[in-house]
């Protein structure tokens, strides 16, 4: 305890007030950002907490990479079938979809969690929309 005494009246000699509460603050900051990030961050499609992260047996890396290239195949396919005066679909679902179902049509041999609530809801959802879309 003596040490860290002498330590604040070290830093008190030598730095103003303000400076000090600004360090504590970072140094709180530093040590709290892992627990608020872990906890409250929203996870992405292909996280382990994401569907396509937890149904699927593949690597985050590739699976983000596969998603991100679907997205733009997908906006110009909408685009297409849509032409230029509906601009709300380029943002809505139907870009999703057909992500969906592009991305289950290359990785449909990497299912896991079949059993899974989430995953058979996820899997059954991506079949409609196969028949529709």
């Amino acid at each position: 305890m003596g040490n860290l005494r002498d330590l604040i009246q070290y830093l008190e000699q030598f730095l103003p007030k303000q400076v000090i509460y600004l360090l504590m603050v970072l140094l709180i900051g530093l040590l709290t950002t892992p627990f608020w990030k872990f906890n409250f961050e929203e996870p992405t499609t292909c996280s382990p907490q994401g569907l396509q992260g937890y149904c699927y047996n593949i690597s985050e890396k590739i699976c983000e990479e596969t998603w991100e290239r679907f997205a733009k195949q997908c906006f110009d396919d909408v685009q297409k079938k849509t032409g230029p005066f509906r601009p709300g679909e380029m943002i809505g679902p139907k870009i999703f979809q057909c992500q969906r179902i592009k991305y289950d049509k290359i990785l449909y041999y990497n299912r896991q969690n079949s059993q899974d609530e989430r995953c058979r809801s996820l899997f059954q959802t991506i079949e409609e929309d196969k028949r529709l879309y």
